[in-house]
């Protein structure tokens, strides 16, 4: 059996280029956690009662720091990087890779909404207190 190299076109160097897209995905959480934490800051606006905001944010802030953790690793396992900026070398499959394409990407959407939960529940997380100006204890 003979492995053939499958192309649309003649071999060049940019395929071995990542594709970086228009928006990086990283930047599109971190424009909304800036802006909805400054929408929150101009008028706030409670939906959740502070009794049910940290119950519900805490875990999440675990659940995605560690999903974002065991991803990386995987990656780093495989001898795949991690940055989407450089090319892909092998395609993982295994540990979160199972159940998710974007494993890091869900880490990152965990992670905005406890911060949901906590602006919800009047508590003013470290993005929201930067934005601010002000430290509080």
């Amino acid at each position: 059996m003979t492995i053939r190299r499958q192309s649309c076109g003649p071999p060049s160097a940019a395929q071995d280029v990542a594709n970086l897209g228009l928006i990086r995905p990283p930047l599109v959480y971190l424009t909304s956690l800036v802006s909805g934490a400054v929408i929150q800051l101009a008028t706030p606006f409670p939906f959740l009662p502070g009794t049910l905001a940290v119950p519900l944010g805490a875990p999440l802030v675990v659940v995605a720091i560690t999903l974002f953790a065991y991803s990386v690793t995987t990656f780093r396992a495989a001898g795949t990087p991690v940055p989407a900026r450089k090319p892909t070398t092998m395609i993982v499959r295994t540990g979160p890779y199972r159940f998710s394409r974007n494993p890091i990407y869900l880490a990152f959407s965990l992670f905005q909404a406890a911060q949901l939960r906590a602006e919800a529940g009047g508590l003013r997380p470290p993005l929201s207190r930067a934005l601010a100006g002000k430290r509080e204890v």
